[in-house]
């Protein structure tokens, strides 16, 4: 706990590995405040910065990794073609949850399908044998 020199209080801060005594020079209410005003004030750099902790985070891609797959892919669904205009949400990035691997860019529908059946080949295949009416 240290004196806060906006609010001037003694309260708590969060950790910060650069800073000389390991805490954030602000508190957490001053800080969280700081945060939320300059979020609302850059609403466009928020949102990227949000994509690329997000697509970093989960999948280790950078933003420029996902716009080459969204550029190879056409803006399209990798298994069903739809075009990211026609799509409420971003295409999501499919990756193989034993491996790793990305294997491409996903509408939701799709993304869901393939989960639902985890990834399962003998489901999809027996799935389509539904479809066609062979079971």
């Amino acid at each position: 706990m240290k004196i806060c020199p906006i609010c001037k209080e003694f309260t708590k801060f969060h950790k910060n590995k650069r800073a000389k005594d390991g805490l954030n020079w602000d508190c957490i209410s001053c800080n969280a405040k700081r945060v939320k005003e300059w979020n609302l004030a850059n609403p466009g750099k928020h949102a990227i910065t949000q994509r690329k902790v997000q697509l970093k985070r989960n999948y280790d891609v950078t933003i420029e990794q996902y716009a080459k797959l969204f550029e190879d892919q056409l803006g399209s669904c990798k298994i069903c073609g739809i075009h990211q205009d026609k799509l409420k949400k971003k295409l999501d990035v499919d990756h193989c949850h034993t491996t790793g691997k990305i294997r491409g860019l996903l509408c939701n529908s799709c993304n869901l399908g393939l989960g639902n059946f985890t990834d399962n080949i003998s489901f999809l295949i027996k799935a389509t044998d539904y479809l066609k009416g062979a079971t």
